[in-house]
Formats: structure tokens, C-alpha cells, sequence
């Protein structure tokens, strides 16, 4: 078999492990992370410390963070334990769903208005 042909095999059966499902996400999202992060992402005040919005944040930055928390780069947080049990699929489809939602810099008005 030619190499080209192997390589094109191999992506082939790799591209539906990059899809993620904000649908999926939402659901991880209403049990595992509103408490916190707020349903729609907007953390809830009152919290001290307040946890970060992650409504319109980049999906590639908040799988980066969710893979430190599993692997506990980042520690001394509740995220570790909250993060433990997630798969990779899982966080994928937690990264798609807050990146799809609007963030608050969406709603910033013009200046004079």
C-alpha cells in the first residue's frame, strides 16, 4: 500500500474525533459546570473568588485549561476534582458549547452611545 494512500486512511478515521457537539457541552455544562461558570457562562458574582466567564471564550484556550486541571498543572482549584472525570470527547464538546455562547464583549456599546 502507498504511503498516500495510508496517510489519507489515517486522517480520514482521526477528522470525527476532532468534532465536538455544543449540544453534548450544554449538557456536561448544566450538570458539571453552571454551579459555578453560570449556565450561560457568565460566572455567578457573589463568589469569592469569582470564577472566570467563559461565555465567548476561545475553544482552544478552554481545552488547553481543562487538560492542566485533569492533569494537574494547574492546582489548588475545585477544577481539578471537577475535571477528573471528563473525557477527551467531553471536554471538546464543554469547549465548543462556552465558545459558541455570547460573551459579554459581545454587548459593549459604542463609545457616545
Amino acid at each position: 500500500m502507498n504511503k498516500q494512500v495510508v496517510l489519507l486512511a489515517a486522517l480520514a478515521l482521526a477528522a470525527p474525533a476532532a468534532f465536538a457537539d455544543a449540544a453534548a457541552g450544554k449538557q456536561i455544562v448544566d450538570r458539571t459546570c453552571a454551579a459555578c461558570h453560570g449556565a450561560n457562562g457568565i460566572s455567578n458574582k457573589g463568589q469569592d473568588p469569582q470564577p472566570p466567564i467563559l461565555a465567548g471564550q476561545y475553544k482552544d484556550y478552554i481545552v488547553q485549561a481543562l487538560h492542566e486541571y485533569k492533569l494537574n498543572q494547574r492546582k489548588g482549584s475545585p477544577m481539578n476534582a471537577m475535571v477528573a472525570p471528563l473525557s477527551e470527547q467531553d471536554i471538546k464538546d464543554v469547549a465548543e458549547y462556552f465558545s459558541s455562547l455570547p460573551g459579554p464583549l459581545d454587548n459593549i456599546p459604542e463609545a457616545g452611545h
